[in-house]
């Protein structure tokens, strides 16, 4: 194996590891504010990593958890995945569930590898163009579209426990 290829499992392990470590202290961050019903999807082509539902089953809250090794001020934006916007565009179109939509970033500080803060960000849909836009990732050597994406921007996100605090009142409606 090249040591250019060694390189390369080495960093997709680490980021398994990241992956796998963030979604349980996540789902221990959510239970700890949000109550004991927040739960995981154990279906790994869930939308979302995350869901709790009213004694009714009807979905309340979803959360979707993305990792990265950065401090939140190395870029403008942190995005995520389009077709999530329009899943829950769609289940709040069509559907009687209406939940609250948060994305989560991890991030692991590049300063500090040790130190990991949870960044929270509530979706709604009228937040677009002064919270987040919609446009491609793409790969300028090749001039390829990879996928679309929301781009939310940092200035927006909260750690998650200054989130808490101010919102306090609305997590448990």
């Amino acid at each position: 194996m090249t040591k250019l290829k060694e390189l390369e499992v080495n960093f997709k392990h680490a980021d398994y590891q990241l992956g796998e470590t963030g979604e349980k202290n996540t789902l221990e961050t959510l239970r700890e504010y949000w109550g004991d019903g927040v739960n995981k999807f154990t279906n790994k082509f869930s939308p979302f990593d995350f869901y709790k539902k009213d004694e009714n089953g009807q979905l309340t809250h979803l959360w979707e958890l993305k990792t990265r090794r950065c401090n939140i001020d190395t870029y403008p934006t942190l995005c995520f995945g389009l077709s999530k916007k329009l899943y829950v565009d769609e289940l709040i179109k069509n559907t009687t569930q209406k939940p609250k939509v948060y994305i989560i970033w991890l991030l692991e500080m590049k300063d500090n590898p040790k130190k990991r803060i949870h960044y929270i960000w509530r979706y709604k849909k009228k937040r677009e163009n002064t919270h987040y836009t919609i446009g491609d990732i793409s790969n300028a050597k090749r001039n390829q579209v990879l996928k679309r994406a929301v781009f939310v921007k940092t200035n927006k996100l909260k750690p998650i426990l200054q989130y808490i605090t101010t919102h306090q009142r609305i997590l448990s409606a």
